[in-house]
This record gives C-alpha cells, structure tokens and sequence, in this order.
C-alpha cells in the first residue's frame, strides 16, 4: 500500500490527514486529485510513503513522482490513531 499526508485548515484549525490507497496508483495522481476536490485547494502535502498493515502500520520510503519521503513512526502513529479513531482527527 501507499499513502500521502497533507496539510490543510478547517474553520482555523490545521490538521493533517493520511489518505491511504493501494501501490498500483500513484502518489501524484492522488495529491493532485485531492487538490481537484472543491475546498481542498489549500492542502499542502506534508509527507509520502509505502505502508505495511501486517501486524502494525509501518511507514517507510518515499514517493519519487511527489519528491517526499515517509516520516517513518510519526506517520504510523498518526495511521494508527486515524484507524483506531474511526477516521476522526486528534
């Protein structure tokens, strides 16, 4: 699997939201149809990677078409937390 984390407001708070997504697509197809989506042309990417849902979220890599890499534990954890939350962000 695949995934991205981007930055954006809402109602003046800043979040960060993983989007998850299977390894045939491709990282910048997604981002950039994520910017297509009507209020989310302020989103701003913030990290890009492979994950592995094995047996915990492991973050690793980078994204060559998005010039990002993973930020390793920091984004497993927020995964982690985003799964474990129903999709609802801390």
């Amino acid at each position: 699997m695949k995934y991205i984390v981007f930055k954006r407001t809402w109602h003046s708070f800043i979040q960060e939201v993983p989007i998850i997504f299977p390894s045939e697509l491709n990282h910048e197809e997604v981002f950039h149809s994520l910017k297509g989506v009507d209020g989310m042309e302020d989103a701003v990417l913030v990290s890009a990677g492979f994950l592995d849902l094995l047996y915990a979220p492991h973050c690793f890599g980078n994204s060559d078409t998005l010039h990002m890499t993973s930020r390793g534990l920091a984004d497993a954890n927020m995964i982690k937390n985003y799964i474990n939350n129903r999709g609802i962000i801390d």
